[in-house]
């Protein structure tokens, strides 16, 4: 299950909505994508019914959805987003 998390949602996708997706037997990964910056997390349901947390940042980075056996690189997920300048403190 993959989601594009907008930084309104974000708080959201990863705790009521994922606390419901948890029921989901079928479901092994749960994909957050930010919108704002190049960010994917991962929950990988694990065998004792836990979820392993892993996070990749930035565009060199790359992480492995395991259930369908796929690399993903960031740079491709990215490929067509332009991200708006960080602000900096003079600027707030």
């Amino acid at each position: 299950m993959g989601w594009s998390a907008t930084r309104r949602s974000r708080q959201y996708d990863r705790t009521g909505k994922f606390w419901r997706y948890q029921t989901l037997d079928s479901l092994q990964e749960y994909v957050l994508i930010a919108q704002d910056q190049p960010v994917i997390e991962i929950f990988r349901r694990q065998p004792d019914a836990g979820w392993l947390y892993h996070r990749a940042e930035g565009l060199d980075a790359a992480l492995r959805l395991e259930s369908i056996d796929c690399r993903l690189s960031l740079a491709e997920v990215y490929r067509r987003v332009n991200f708006d300048p960080p602000e900096s403190a003079a600027q707030l």
